[in-house]
């Protein structure tokens, strides 16, 4: 609607919820263009401190942690922002502002920052402490959505988390109840799509019991996947649908063995040239590499000749921005690509074209291994890098940061 109304007849609110919408699709340039627009109209200050906490937003979703210390930034200076604005409530020409505006985005900025904390400066002591402020500050203002998507981001930390002892059974009983908080709310489909997509992830990492218990976890992380995906879709979040989808397929055929591999393949392609649409998003750019390899490796069972040329578009994905190849769990993900698309090119006499891989990869192959390598003896080190790869978070879902 406003790229139909004149410029000078807009107001910068009508851009801000644009800016809004087009960062909840995903659309970050769009977003940030309607941030300006909404500059030139003329900020409030419940407008300016918006403004903060959506541009802070938009940077995490491109995954650009080199601009950590921006978004730190932007947090400090939206609190002061709701502090001045504490202080200065009995001022002239603030009275369309109230006490609880500023709590909301007061406990809003809060739990954005513990996001940032934990997964662009791996602050988890300051992640932690910050989630129970936020949850209590939400609690505070009755806002029982926010509260319980707390509980979701707490829980998500915890599946991101190898070296902590973890209450799985608290974990299961925080995502019920958020669910019956998001279900009691009402309009809260994309939230309600989240939490069951952590239910999912809950279930295919949770350590198993029993041998019975491994296809038990299996079937509920697939009806939890599926319920993510039709909640994304009534939410309008395309995105999120698609990714939910992805990991509907991967469980059906790697843990249930519902679907061959002809189906996987099929069905893969479908998600993957709908997630290829949100360039620069670093939640899509992830599962979009790891579903070319899950791909690929339908297509190597069913002998198809095209395998390496999925298993290239895996290992292209894997060495493009956002993505960071070189540390963490990009890394391990990516030397698993390495790996296996190295062994298929030598597999169909694509000697030179490993070299050329091998020496393109070998900086970031020094980094995984910690010491000096020949790339082109690679009987020397890919098994190493074999090994590196392996471990938590194969096939276990991404999380959304």
């Amino acid at each position: 609607m406003l790229n139909n109304t004149p410029f000078a007849e807009s107001e910068a609110h009508e851009w801000l919820k644009l800016a809004k919408v087009a960062h909840v699709l995903g659309l970050g340039v769009k977003a940030s263009d309607s941030i300006e627009k909404a500059k030139e109209k003329g900020l409030t200050r419940l407008d300016a401190i918006d403004t903060l906490i959506l541009k802070a937003v938009i940077i995490k979703d491109t995954g650009d942690t080199s601009r950590a210390a921006e978004v730190t930034e932007l947090y400090e200076e939206t609190l002061k922002l709701i502090d001045a604005a504490r202080v200065g409530l009995s001022e002239p020409g603030t009275a369309e502002i109230q006490e609880s505006d500023l709590a909301e985005r007061f406990a809003l900025t809060i739990y954005n920052r513990a996001i940032h904390r934990r997964y662009w400066l791996r602050d988890l002591a300051g992640a932690l402490a910050d989630l129970d402020q936020a949850a209590a500050s939400f609690g505070e203002l009755g806002d029982a959505r926010m509260k319980a998507l707390a509980d979701c981001e707490w829980v998500d930390i915890q599946l991101d988390w190898p070296e902590q002892e973890k209450d799985w059974e608290e974990m299961l009983k925080r995502l019920i109840k958020a669910n019956e908080s998001f279900d009691s709310v009402g309009g809260a489909a994309g939230d309600s799509a989240f939490c069951y997509y952590q239910m999912a992830r809950y279930f295919r990492r949770k350590p198993l019991s029993s041998p019975d218990e491994s296809k038990t976890n299996g079937v509920r992380a697939r009806d939890a996947y599926r319920l993510a995906a039709e909640q994304a879709q009534l939410a309008g979040d395309s995105r999120q649908k698609e990714i939910a989808e992805g990991h509907v397929i991967a469980v059906s055929w790697l843990d249930l063995g519902e679907i061959g591999a002809a189906e996987t393949s099929e069905r893969l392609e479908k998600v993957i040239s709908v997630l290829r649409t949100y360039q620069g998003d670093a939640w899509s750019s992830r599962v979009t590499r790891d579903l070319l390899r899950l791909r690929a490796q339908a297509l190597r069972e069913l002998n198809e000749e095209n395998v390496l040329e999925v298993y290239k578009a895996a290992w292209e994905a894997a060495n493009q921005p956002p993505l960071h190849p070189a540390y963490g769990a990009d890394a391990r993900r990516t030397a698993r690509i390495l790996s296996e698309y190295l062994e298929e090119l030598e597999k169909n006499n694509g000697t030179l074209e490993a070299d050329r891989v091998s020496v393109i990869a070998k900086d970031y192959i020094q980094e995984w291994l910690k010491h000096v390598i020949d790339p082109l003896e690679r009987e020397s080190w890919i098994e190493e890098v074999r090994q590196y790869g392996t471990g938590q978070g194969d096939n276990y879902g991404e999380s959304k940061r």
